[in-house]
């Protein structure tokens, strides 16, 4: 994990029973792919409370968008992981 073990913390996010139904349902979905997302811990405050939201070409940009502009997500956790730099 990048030798950042000690960095990594869990969180329990709570949702209405309905989301939680809806994601229960689709979980086991050919359609269904769980991506990652590697952000500031500082960011997920935002992205909990609004969602993921597209700072790319904004003040809020952390990181050089090599593909162009969008959210950026990943299969592999570990890739995502080197871009969830401490605060």
């Amino acid at each position: 994990m990048c030798g950042r073990e000690s960095l990594s913390k869990k969180y329990k996010i709570w949702h209405s029973e309905t989301v939680e139904s809806k994601f229960q349902n689709n979980e086991n979905s050919k359609n269904t792919s769980y991506l990652y997302h590697g952000s500031n811990i500082g960011n997920w405050h935002s992205i909990l409370k609004n969602g993921i939201q597209v700072m790319s070409n904004t003040q809020y940009m952390s990181v050089g968008a090599s593909y162009g502009s969008g959210v950026y997500l990943s299969d592999k956790l570990s890739l995502s992981w080197a871009y969830a730099a401490p605060d």
